[in-house]
């Protein structure tokens, strides 16, 4: 497994790959890279305090971006007092919806790739978070109809979004 500090990673790489993204600073610059390169579909999941930590460090440029390329935003996150405002202003751009329990952190893009994170990470120092980066078909596959089924089963949140998917 490689480590990655601030390369960029072939995102669309034909190549299978697994790269392990260490320290908070080269985790959001990967989120932005991701984002960036979306062409389709971005499905994200992230529980109410790295949602509401996805805010404090500028990405919704990068959603904002994403949607006016025509890029499909769905996010699925907890409700809490933590990421309130940063819903609203997520909801101009995409699709968000509530659910319970999160079990993780990630986010895929258009299908062929996926960036995960641990929701117990909360323990990890600022530079010893990691998440990981991977390419592989059959991994994304199914964490893609995971996040699908588990979006039929979600409700929407009290805010009601102008952007419908």
């Amino acid at each position: 497994m490689n480590s990655i500090d601030t390369t960029r990673t072939p995102i669309n790489d034909v190549n299978e790959y697994f790269q392990v993204v260490r320290g908070v600073p080269n985790i959001v610059d990967k989120l932005r890279e991701i984002t960036d390169i979306t062409q389709n579909e971005l499905l994200i999941l992230n529980d109410k305090q790295a949602l509401a930590n996805h805010g404090g460090h500028g990405l919704l440029k990068n959603i904002k971006q994403a949607h006016d390329r025509g890029v499909t935003i769905q996010i699925l996150t907890e409700a809490g007092e933590e990421n309130r405002d940063y819903v609203k202003q997520l909801s101009q751009y995409a699709e968000v919806r509530y659910i319970d329990f999160i079990p993780l952190l990630m986010t895929i893009c258009d299908a062929k790739c996926l960036f995960l994170g641990s929701t117990i990470q909360f323990m990890r120092s600022y530079k010893e978070k990691r998440s990981i980066l991977t390419n592989n078909v059959e991994f994304v596959s199914m964490t893609h109809r995971n996040f699908k089924v588990e979006w039929e089963n979600s409700s929407i949140p009290a805010i009601e979004s102008p952007y419908k998917s």
